[in-house]
This record gives C-alpha cells, structure tokens and sequence, in this order.
C-alpha cells in the first residue's frame, strides 16, 4: 500500500493545476450539498422543536366571538373521545392593518392577529417569557426580526387610529410563522393596548377566540390523525348549525369558523423552504458532475501524455489492476481532504447560513449539525469518485505493454483525413488545431459537458441575481411578507 502512496504522490505532483481543481470542486460540491440536505432534513425538526418549546396544539380552531356557538362548540371539543386537552385564548383580528418603522414614509400593508401577553395560557404558548412586558411593549413574530429590532418604535395604524408600540422581542409559533401559508402577523400586546385597539375600532377589528387541542393518547392508539378529527368536530358543529338555523331561522348567528390541523400546516409551512433548498441542491450536483468531468479529461491527457512510463510500470510487472489501485488511492484522497473540509466548513456555518430558514419559514434554525448527513455526504462522494475512477481506469486496459513503449504511437490509424495539408486552405497552425478538435472527437466530449453545463450554471445565476439578488425585499414577498413600497 505505502509504493501506492508514493506513486500517487509523484502523480499528484505532475497533475498539480488538475488537482487543485479537482480539490476546490469537490470542496464546494461537499459544502453545497451537506447544508441543502442538512436543512431539507432539519426543517421538519425546527418545527417540532417549536411545537415542543411552546407546548403546541394538534388542533388549532380559529372562531370569531358568538355566545351560543362559542358554547356549542366547547361542548363538542369537550365530548369528543379522542381530546385530552383544550385551552381557550382570545385575540383581535384586525385583517387591514398598516405598519412602518418610526422614521419611515411609506406604510406596509397586512393582517395582523393581536393577543395579550397578559393571559394565561397553557397550550400554544409564546416561545419567549413576556412576564416583565407592559405598556406600549410588542412582541412581533421572528419573520420581521430581520427588518425590526429589539428596541425600535413602530407605529401600527388601524382605521384613522395610530398607536405607537416599542419592539420587545420576537415570538416563533409552529402554526402561524409561514405567511406563504397564513398571511397573517401574530403578535402580543399590553391588556391596555388590547382593550384600547378593541374599544377604539369596533368597525375594522373583530373579538375571536382560538380554540387550542392537543389529542389524547387513545387517538394516537388508534392511528385517528389530527386531521381526521379536526373533520369529525367541524362535522358535528356543521350539522347542529344548520339544524339550529332551520329551528330558529330569525336568529342571526354570523361566524367565521376556521379548523387548523398542525400536521397539514406542517406539511405546507415546508415547501417553500423545500423548493427553494433543492435549487441550490441542484447546483452543488452540477459542481460535483464539473468535477467528474475535469477528472475525467485528466486522467485521460495524463494517461496519454505518460504513455512510456505506463509501460515501463507494466513491463515491470505492474497489473492492470494495481494501475487502477494507485488511480484510486490519488483521486480518493483528494476527494476525502475536498469532502471533509467541506462538510466540516458546513457544520461551522449552518447557524448562520440558517437565516434561510427564517426568510422562508418563519422560524429561526434551532438545530444542530446533522452527524449522519456529514459522514453520509463524505462517503457518498467518495463512493462516487471511487466508482467513476474504477470507469475511467479502464483506459489501461485498452493499451498494450509494446504500445505504451511505443509513447501510445500505433503502426496504423484507419480514420479518415478530415484536414489534409495538401488540400486544406487553413494556415498549419489552424490545420493541426482542427486535426486534435476532430480527429479525437471523443476526448472533447468532457470539455463540451464543461463548457455545457458552465454556460447553464450562469445563466441560471445571473438570472436569479438579477430576478432576486438585486432587491432583497422581492425575495420576501416571494415568501409571502408583505414590505413597504
């Protein structure tokens, strides 16, 4: 094993500029890949990292106020087998609402939920302590902690009534974080703030309550989804409202009734994140297949332009096989360096490169690096290497022992003469040139795919930039945030 070590050494020194290359795109691919699968994989534990922090429901029902419905509805929650507990809060919904940082001129526009961070609550509660808050104090939700800071004053505006709030923190809720699925602002004000707003402007709020339900373990036993029973309870309310208003039809009983199981929200709050996450998944592949491809033209020129000492090795008594041996032994230990810097690189970073999540989520990133995705990746790309090395190696078994003494040079080349010198009207230079481009079509298919998927990994970049690199504030609406104009 230690002459195939040597070997590849002095070869890695002759192809010093290749493997640089080939160091620095497998370095990046590594890089790419491990933080796309580290967040594909993640962002299904961020959320029910969050559910856990705040001991979140399974069920989430939305219900403007209405005394004999609120009742009604309380007893079917109550009645059904398979609830183990149930948590009332109220909020405002106030679904036009405008907001801007103090100092600023123009006003964004969206629907805001405000709830007091006074009440008690036992389920779905706030991720942070609010239990010093008070006053003009507001906790906002993560998603606009990118755009407001702990300490700033914002005005909200609802109607012709302007209130002034300082930012107190920032609340993440695993149901209401994603305004790609729910465009709505979930925040948390004073008992004064709230019964003022409420007071203030009957005509653009409305009183509600959240009905908050986690299932029992019954439920659990007998594989009953949250969905499932979230249908049985709206159901069941449906058909006493309809039997109600046939009953009493002068009863006027206007509600607004919305049934939010947390797995569907689950399943929707993550395909954004899934979307954009794969892009850039694709783009770590492309590196990796442009490395393949560098490689692969390499070893080639390396294999023809060494063609003596190849023979030499197997006039020696060399094999074929070992040839391959001290291949492998040179591009696996290249790629293992590239691959461990890169995921080791990832790992350091990810709190950082996290922020994604928050743009796109609405959470911030709470988890750590993945171990099995790191040494999945490493194993994964060398494995990759190792069997492409194993394809590529079989240029040695297309030479003979006499022909590689020989410089690689055969006795006889039946192709056709496509640039004669004695017919061609191009200067010998340009001759040659188009003798190596054509003459050896095959060796030129790597450079084509390089050049190919170079051209496509541009302007795929150049697009995005141009599309959401220049303006920030696209990139969010994309998401769903609602920004100033």
């Amino acid at each position: 094993m230690n002459r195939y070590f040597f070997i590849a050494k002095n070869n890695m020194k002759k192809q010093k500029g290749d493997m640089i290359t080939f160091l620095a795109m497998t370095f990046l691919a590594s890089f790419m890949i491990f933080i796309c699968l580290n967040l594909l994989t993640g962002t299904n534990r961020v959320l029910d990292t969050n559910k856990e922090k705040i001991n979140g429901a399974d069920i989430v029902v939305m219900k403007s106020d209405e005394e004999l419905s609120d009742f009604k509805l309380d007893e079917i929650i109550q009645g059904n087998e398979y609830i183990r507990d149930m948590d009332v809060d109220r909020y405002l919904d106030s679904s036009s609402t405008k907001y801007r940082k103090i100092g600023s001129e123009n006003w964004g526009n969206y629907a805001f939920y405000f709830f007091s961070y006074e009440d008690e609550r036992t389920i779905q509660t706030a991720s942070l302590d609010m239990s010093s808050l008070s006053g003009n104090d507001i906790v906002l939700p993560i998603s606009l902690s990118p755009t407001y800071s702990v300490g700033d004053k914002m005005e909200i505006k609802i109607g012709e009534n302007v209130y002034e709030f300082r930012v107190a923190g920032y609340n993440e809720d695993c149901i209401i974080c994603s305004p790609m699925n729910f465009s709505v602002y979930k925040c948390f004000v004073s008992d004064k703030m709230y019964e003022q707003i409420r007071f203030e402007n009957t005509y653009y709020v409305s009183s509600c309550k959240t009905y908050n339900i986690q299932l029992s373990d019954k439920a659990v036993k007998k594989h009953k989804s949250d969905e499932e029973i979230s249908e049985d309870i709206y159901n069941e309310f449906n058909n006493w409202y309809h039997a109600y208003k046939n009953v009493h039809p002068d009863y006027e009983m206007s509600i607004s009734l919305n049934f939010i199981p947390s797995g569907m929200m689950k399943v929707a709050n993550m395909i954004l994140p899934y979307i954009f996450i794969s892009i850039i998944l694709v783009f770590g592949l492309i590196i990796l297949v442009i490395s393949l491809v560098v490689i692969d033209f390499s070893i080639k020129n390396f294999i023809l332009n060494n063609m003596k000492n190849t023979g030499i090795m197997e006039a020696s008594g060399y094999t074929v096989r070992e040839m391959i041996s001290i291949l492998l032994v040179q591009l696996l230990t290249v790629s293992g360096i590239g691959s461990i810097a890169g995921v080791s690189l990832g790992a350091l970073l990810q709190g950082k490169i996290g922020f994604i999540i928050l743009y796109l989520l609405g959470l911030s990133w709470n988890q750590k690096p993945d171990i099995a995705v790191l040494i999945g990746v490493v194993l994964g790309i060398c494995f990759i290497i190792a069997a492409f090395t194993l394809f590529v190696g079989r240029e040695y078994k297309k030479t003979t022992v006499l022909e590689a003494l020989r410089g690689g040079i055969n006795n006889h080349n039946f192709k056709k003469n496509l640039f004669p010198f004695d017919k061609t009207s191009f200067s010998i230079p340009v001759t040659i040139a188009l003798k190596d481009t054509f003459g050896k079509f095959k060796a030129q298919i790597g450079v084509i795919l390089i050049m190919a998927i170079l051209a496509f990994s541009a302007a795929m970049g150049f697009g995005m930039y141009d599309n959401l690199g220049k303006d920030v504030d696209a990139l969010l609406r994309i998401s769903g945030l609602d920004m100033p104009h």
